[in-house]
């Protein structure tokens, strides 16, 4: 936590991609709706934690690079937000290490190199969904390799093909690149190529659990984004007609056409 806390209120300003995801949170707080590249999960993380400790948008926007924040701009607490998820992944590497049987010398060598990583630091300390992303996949990584550690037929196992998905989902749902680690451990579950205490590979009806559950919750968060962002905004141009006609206070709005279905 010294890592990523220490004066994580400097600098001041913005800085790098808080540009782009200090706007994504205001736009959610304001229902005003943005079109972006990634999947939701990142940026509605951000709002969660911007409800939690009152941040309020007010009428700052992130126009540029270097912008000082406002006096009382609680933009430090999301920063904050941010490096607790990135300090996160630190104790995932330890056990995930000792699943894979290296001693406990080896593990904490290992988790040394996340600790201490400093590109990953200073993406833990900014408004950014970096630290997000990596710490999704270190949890789908540390969930698959519980899942093999589990006697099959037992509750845990069942418990573990549960957070497996939610893991491997929520990997998705930052950023579409982090599909290759729940991408890479799913082809190595289905063929049982290696993975320490077991080389059977995991039962096809296993994996298709995991991939409907990691879907259904990538799904579910689109639902959540579509349903936060009902105003007109800086994405309309990127949806239909018929679309933009749902979006309150736009050109084509009409109270009366009904919402689209998600799927």
């Amino acid at each position: 936590l010294g890592t990523r806390l220490y004066r994580v209120d400097v600098p001041g300003e913005v800085v790098f991609d808080e540009f782009h995801f200090g706007k994504f949170l205001n736009w959610y707080l304001r229902g005003e709706y943005f079109f972006d590249i990634h999947p939701p999960l990142g940026k509605l993380v951000f709002w969660a934690c911007a409800k939690i400790v009152g941040y309020q948008p007010g009428e700052f926007n992130y126009d540029r690079i270097g912008t000082a924040f406002p006096d009382g701009y609680k933009y430090a607490a999301i920063r904050r937000a941010t490096a607790l998820l990135g300090s996160l992944c630190v104790p995932v590497m330890y056990l995930t290490a000792r699943n894979f049987r290296m001693s406990i010398e080896a593990s904490i060598v290992a988790t040394a190199l996340i600790l201490f990583d400093i590109s990953y630091c200073i993406e833990s300390r900014l408004i950014l969904v970096d630290a997000q992303l990596i710490l999704s996949c270190a949890l789908a990584l540390l969930a698959m390799t519980q899942l093999w550690k589990t006697p099959r037929a037992t509750p845990q196992r069942y418990l573990w093909i549960v957070l497996s998905g939610l893991a491997c989902g929520a990997a998705l749902s930052v950023k579409w690149t982090g599909l290759a680690t729940p991408g890479l451990t799913g082809l190595v579950c289905l063929l049982g190529i290696y993975f320490p205490h077991n080389r059977r590979p995991i039962p096809f009806l296993q994996c298709v659990a995991i991939g409907a559950i990691g879907l259904a919750f990538y799904a579910s968060l689109w639902w959540l984004h579509f349903f936060l962002l009902d105003k007109t905004g800086d994405g309309d141009a990127f949806m239909s007609i018929d679309f933009q006609k749902t979006l309150i206070g736009g050109n084509f709005y009409d109270p009366k056409f009904p919402k689209q279905n998600l799927f």
